[in-house]
């Protein structure tokens, strides 16, 4: 009985050890000091290709007109750019979305006479017709066929060419032109590295005016990747890319920059 009571004893005090040296432990990793700092580069490459954004918007009584003006439009706008030369790799197309289009009241106290948006209505006829309740509201006055395209340019001195042509071939909306590099992904990971080795600079820095040294790393953490591309915003009611003072839309600059937030663990410091 007595042996018994003497190992139990025994096992109590080495579980009651492990839990102080543990405890002591966690308050000791507690106030290990850490230094945070965020790493910061950037870079200006040359842009090598130009990106359109457009789209050819269809709109007409029926859905199966709407369908065919914007398939016909797509064909011509396709074959022109591969007369253009222009790699199929180059042409993005979505595929064709089709929507119908529905009159909206004009006013809340004309319960009886409806006005289609101006960006809805193909037709630009104030439609009249009795007051009937909601489904006079569901009536449908058309349908708008719809095909955004990304193409890609890649010889610069053919821009003016392409961008004229792919109007004449039915592209009746520019969201944008954005001036982009293909190597962009490249120089993006590299611009991390740079971030970093920025970061544990500046750490070191820091650390050497309080007498302490970087020992490990706690986190790492991506801050942003941010761009500042040369572009020109086109369509309707917006810029036209031809009324800059460049239209020779020669290489334009892309400006990319990252940041990383890192945490370093310090040792041989007084702050402890």
């Amino acid at each position: 009985m007595l042996v018994i009571l003497t190992m139990k004893r025994c096992f109590s005090s080495i579980c009651l050890l492990l839990f102080c040296s543990g405890a002591l432990s966690a308050v000791g990793q507690e106030l290990n000091p850490t230094i945070s700092v965020i790493g910061e580069a950037s870079v200006s490459i040359a842009a090598d290709e130009i990106a359109i954004y457009a789209s050819i918007e269809s709109v007409a009584k029926t859905a199966s007109q709407a369908c065919k003006d914007n398939q016909e439009k797509s064909q011509k706008l396709v074959e022109f750019l591969k007369k253009m030369e222009i790699n199929e790799q180059h042409i993005d197309a979505d595929l064709l979305s089709i929507n119908s289009i529905a009159p909206r009241e004009s006013s809340s106290h004309e319960k009886g006479s409806y006005q289609a948006n101006s960006n809805q209505d193909p037709f630009g006829d104030s439609i009249e017709f009795e007051d009937v309740g909601l489904d006079s509201q569901r009536r449908i006055i058309g349908y708008r066929a719809f095909r955004s395209f990304v193409i890609v340019i890649k010889n610069f001195a053919k821009f003016e060419e392409i961008y004229q042509g792919i109007v004449e071939q039915g592209i009746n909306r520019v969201d944008r032109v954005e001036h982009r590099s293909s190597k962009e992904s490249q120089h993006r990971e590299e611009l991390r590295i740079l971030a970093v080795r920025n970061a544990k600079n500046k750490a070191s820095a820091i650390a050497n005016e309080v007498g302490a040294k970087l020992d490990s790393i706690k986190s790492i953490s991506n801050e942003s990747n941010r761009s500042g591309r040369r572009d020109s915003r086109g369509g309707y009611g917006m810029d036209d890319p031809f009324e800059s003072e460049d239209r020779s839309h020669k290489a334009g600059k892309i400006r990319l920059e990252s940041s990383v937030s890192v945490v370093f663990s310090l040792r041989d410091t007084q702050l402890k």
